[in-house]
């Protein structure tokens, strides 16, 4: 089962990947139409084409990236995510600076300020998109504006450094706005978390014996008759335990309620280390009588199990202080292979007359009830 973090880092995973999808077109988009607006791949061909293909093998890449992510397991998550970091980032870098080359070319005046506009929009819409992620959220914004401010910081002039000054105040308040959204996000995720948490372990006591740990009445009945109807399906036999303790109540009696739960949670024990297939059911009936679901199992190989646990209980150290207590159990078993005209009821109520048979022929023994009738 996948620890709480790997779940964590697998949804921050899939919603960055969500959340970056925009960015696998736009920067070509926005490349191309102010590339043929401004005659750029007329003017400088070559810097329009180098530009052009890596934007595009970028693109070819995050939609592959975007296809497999669906498919992501633990063991590659790591791979996946940084993959996927490196790519936005590789993409913030490569639209950074081409934005400063255009911004302070002479030769792409016109497209000066337009250059402004879009890579502050860069700036704040992609910081707010991706700040989920402290890597992406911290170095995206840092990586686009930063190789601006820096050409504009150099070059000087009252209205580059204005400018700059004014980048710089948008690149803080932009990195503020982002870390605020990721601690909302990181919250929401945690919140999240727990809600499940709560609602699995709710969902687990709905159908636990708060004693024994044993599954209760409620998930036995439920259990029947699914197996009852996978059986049924497949023709395949499937067999019932219905164990209950032999003279219980002087156990209570002589030695408190504390020491007879005490021997519910002993004898549970054993019949767990009995009965070990995943296939199998074990469950607290009421009291001191248990059940056990055991399908694919015919008559001879329940007939075994029962008689194994009837020596297994029989044979358990059970000690109130410095006193050994004997402890034995009685078994009804039952087995049928399910037909359409039977019910999964029958099958119980042919256990539990076993049961009464055992419990009339001595106690600490099983038996078993060959005739199921609807």
């Amino acid at each position: 089962m996948p620890s709480d973090n790997t779940k964590v880092e697998t949804q921050l995973f899939k919603d960055l990947s969500i959340r970056a999808r925009g960015g696998i077109v736009i920067y070509i988009t926005v490349w191309l139409i102010t590339a043929y607006w401004a005659d750029i791949d007329q003017q400088a061909p070559a810097l329009f084409y180098l530009n052009a293909g890596l934007f595009l093998l970028v693109a070819i890449i995050r939609v592959f990236h975007l296809y497999y992510f669906k498919q992501v397991r633990p063991d590659n998550l790591v791979f996946m995510h940084r993959s996927l970091v490196i790519l936005i980032l590789a993409s913030a870098l490569h639209h950074g600076l081409l934005s400063a080359y255009i911004i302070f070319s002479s030769t792409f005046e016109e497209l000066r300020y337009p250059y402004m506009i879009i890579v502050t929009a860069f700036a704040t819409g992609g910081t707010a998109t991706l700040s989920i992620s402290r890597i992406t959220g911290i170095a995206f914004p840092l990586l686009i504006l930063l190789p601006t401010l820096i050409v504009g910081s150099l070059i000087g002039g009252a209205e580059n450094l204005i400018l700059v000054v004014l980048a710089i105040i948008g690149l803080v308040y932009v990195m503020e706005a982002g870390r605020a959204a990721r601690r909302d996000y990181q919250n929401a995720i945690t919140n999240h978390q727990i809600a499940e948490a709560r609602a699995e372990l709710m969902e687990k006591l709905s159908i636990t014996d708060q004693l024994t740990a044993l599954h209760n009445r409620m998930y036995f009945n439920n259990k029947l008759i699914q197996d009852w109807n996978h059986c049924l399906r497949l023709n395949s036999p499937i067999s019932i335990l219905i164990i209950d303790l032999d003279h219980f109540k002087l156990v209570n009696d002589t030695y408190g309620h504390g020491a007879g739960d005490r021997c519910l949670q002993m004898v549970s024990g054993v019949i767990k280390s009995e009965i070990q297939r995943t296939t199998d059911t074990v469950a607290r009936y009421g009291g001191e009588e248990f059940v056990a679901i055991l399908p694919h199992t015919d008559l001879k190989t329940s007939a075994r199990i029962a008689n194994n646990l009837v020596a297994a209980v029989s044979g358990a150290d059970f000690r109130i202080g410095e006193n050994k207590v004997p402890i034995s159990c009685s078994i009804g078993i039952a087995c049928s292979t399910p037909a359409r005209n039977e019910d999964s009821n029958a099958l119980l109520i042919a256990a539990d007359s076993a049961l009464y048979k055992a419990k009339q022929s001595g106690r600490n023994r099983c038996c078993i009830e060959e005739k199921i009738s609807s």
